[in-house]
């Protein structure tokens, strides 16, 4: 016979665990539901994916949903290349000042609205530690745009062919002791001013109108800096690594207005150049991943870039000029020549006429390693005041364009010109 004191405590004990059994099953259950509410992809079959940001500013809300999304390969790598604050916070505006700013921001009502309540898009690449922050608004300060020129850079460039240097190479630009590379429309010459040792040289195009110069004109430049780079390391074996500026007119730092690119080559990258490099090394070493690989498809999941081929044109979160762009490929050819020369003439056609340019290519040895092109807006060629103030030079990238538009009209124009 059972006493009743064993009865109670059996059911004393089966209550209990009755009770943690409903407590743990219920917890379940608000733990799904909460949960659900929160990410709207956990009962999705599909990955969670998220939609092309059609402006920078719209990084608020990715940043936000990429917490909700989680670690999808598509949505991880923005946490993971680049660190992105957008803040700000509202100014009081006086009357007679709101007059004026309606004036510069041309009675736009949605501009005008957005004036005291400013936000600043602060983006940082986790790797070359390099900051960049978008405020589009900053385009509409006074005494940033200038008009007609189109005008202003034709005159330029006829006025200063009757005195160029460099229409006359042989008279006027220097040589190496060794002479002088020679292509169908091209020829080097050796910097009288030299940018960087031991060897620095200048690529000059035969034709003198830059808005004139044609892709298989561009091509032959690009072809005889390239025979530079082989006839020096054939006599400096240690000197490995390519680069390449490039600037037009100028409002963007060019002595001469005649077409040149300065090119060099070292035993390692040179500043900037090196910082990427590194980067990339860093990358490898935390990731075990290619840092290009994943940078660019990082923009394309963004609608940031598009591909040709093996080619990839994209703008970067972490800019460094307006509207600028950076085309990467293994190798610098055919395509990589066509995306970069739709580049500088869709930024012609819209009188973004003063660029500049950084480049640079694989070593010479061979490398898994791209070769990197960078082309940005320095600023309206008309007017005075520079595209860079102490902002830029000491502290981070101030960027006054939205880069979404760009890169939509870029691939656009690549598709429909006959390049």
């Amino acid at each position: 016979m059972v006493s009743t004191t064993r009865v109670f405590k059996n059911k004393k004990c089966a209550g209990l665990l009755l009770f943690i059994f409903v407590l743990l099953t219920s917890s379940r259950i608000w733990y799904s539901v909460l949960h659900e509410s929160k990410n709207p992809c956990t009962a999705c079959t599909a990955p969670c994916t998220l939609e092309y940001i059609n402006s920078i500013e719209d990084l608020e809300q990715y940043t936000q949903e990429l917490d909700i999304c989680g670690s999808e390969d598509s949505v991880n790598l923005l946490k993971r290349i680049y660190k992105v604050n957008v803040l700000g916070s509202p100014i009081s505006i006086p009357k007679p000042l709101k007059n004026k700013l309606n004036q510069w921001l041309l009675g736009d009502i949605n501009l005008i609205s957005k004036a005291n309540r400013q936000k600043v898009v602060q983006i940082r690449n986790r790797f070359t530690k390099e900051s960049s922050h978008y405020n589009p608004m900053r385009a509409m300060r006074p005494n940033v745009q200038g008009s007609n020129s189109s005008e202003y850079v034709r005159n330029l460039i006829m006025k200063a062919e009757k005195s160029c240097d460099f229409c006359k190479p042989l008279l006027l630009t220097a040589e190496e002791t060794w002479g002088r590379i020679r292509t169908k429309t091209s020829l080097s010459g050796a910097n009288v001013f030299r940018l960087v040792g031991p060897n620095n040289a200048i690529i000059l195009a035969d034709r003198h109108n830059v808005l004139e110069l044609s892709a298989e004109e561009l091509a032959d430049m690009f072809d005889c800096a390239e025979q530079w780079f082989k006839k020096v390391n054939s006599l400096n074996k240690d000197l490995i690594f390519p680069m390449l500026v490039w600037d037009f007119f100028p409002k963007a730092g060019a002595s001469q207005i005649h077409p040149h690119f300065q090119v060099w080559l070292d035993k390692e990258y040179s500043g900037q150049f090196l910082t990427h490099f590194q980067a990339a090394q860093l990358y490898r070493i935390e990731y075990g991943e290619d840092y290009w690989t994943d940078l660019i498809s990082l923009h394309l999941n963004l609608g940031l870039g598009f591909k040709s081929g093996e080619t990839v044109v994209f703008t970067p979160l972490d800019s460094h000029r307006d509207r600028e762009v950076m085309v990467v490929g293994d190798r610098v050819d055919a395509t990589f020549i066509k995306l970069f020369y739709a580049a500088i003439k869709l930024h012609q056609a819209q009188g973004n006429f003063c660029l500049s340019v950084g480049m640079s290519w694989p070593s010479l040895l061979g490398s898994s390693y791209p070769a990197v092109a960078r082309i940005g807006y320095r600023g309206d060629c008309t007017v005075q005041y520079s595209d860079m103030s102490s902002v830029d030079v000491y502290a981070f990238y101030s960027i006054n364009s939205n880069p979404t538009h760009f890169i939509h009209q870029l691939k656009n124009f690549t598709m429909s010109a006959q390049l």
